[in-house]
């Protein structure tokens, strides 16, 4: 169960592992681990510090990749961290530096599988979305997408999914 989060026809599973006389109906299944890519952090600012600040905002910070300090090709930050599967994905944040200036950073998220663009959650797409349903609007206004997948990297493309794809046959951003 180590080494990340498993997945069966592009859909988490999630696993927990019973400590002795734990009850299995109370485990609640709902916690998936992320390697996440946070962009944009200006330079200065690659500190574990910083990366557990911002771990704990997407919700439990758990480790800081520090193999990836200094490496001027790897323009980003990577931290792992533990995030409740029911809650949508974060995007961005806005942080303010030393120098009280405002920046924005944003998170992409390694081995991110199947996931809707309007609401943001895991386990299903759009069409299967509660809140396209209830709302019965049919142009909906879509704050996720495949920007926030790390991309690929042998291919430098984000992982494709027979179903993101437009009806020319290119991967849907």
């Amino acid at each position: 169960m180590e080494g990340g989060h498993w997945s069966f026809d592009n859909f988490p599973l999630i696993l927990h592992r019973l400590e002795l006389g734990e009850n299995p109906k109370m485990v609640p299944l709902n916690k998936l681990p992320f390697w996440v890519h946070i962009h944009n952090i200006p330079h200065g600012s690659f500190m574990e510090k910083v990366g557990v600040y911002l771990g704990n905002f997407i919700e439990t910070f758990l480790e800081y990749d520090v193999s990836n300090l200094g490496v001027a090709w790897k323009p980003y930050m990577r931290i792992r961290v533990e995030r409740n599967a029911d809650l949508p994905l974060k995007r961005l944040k806005c942080v303010k530096l030393a120098n009280r200036v405002v920046t924005q950073v944003d998170f992409k998220y390694e081995r991110l599988h199947t996931f809707c663009f309007i609401c943001g959650k895991l386990g299903h797409l759009e069409q299967f979305c509660e809140v396209s349903y209830s709302s019965g609007q049919t142009d909906i206004s879509r704050g996720w997408g495949t920007f926030l997948k790390v991309l690929d990297r042998h291919n430098n493309v984000a992982e494709e999914s027979r179903w993101l794809k437009t009806e020319g046959g290119s991967v849907r951003n």
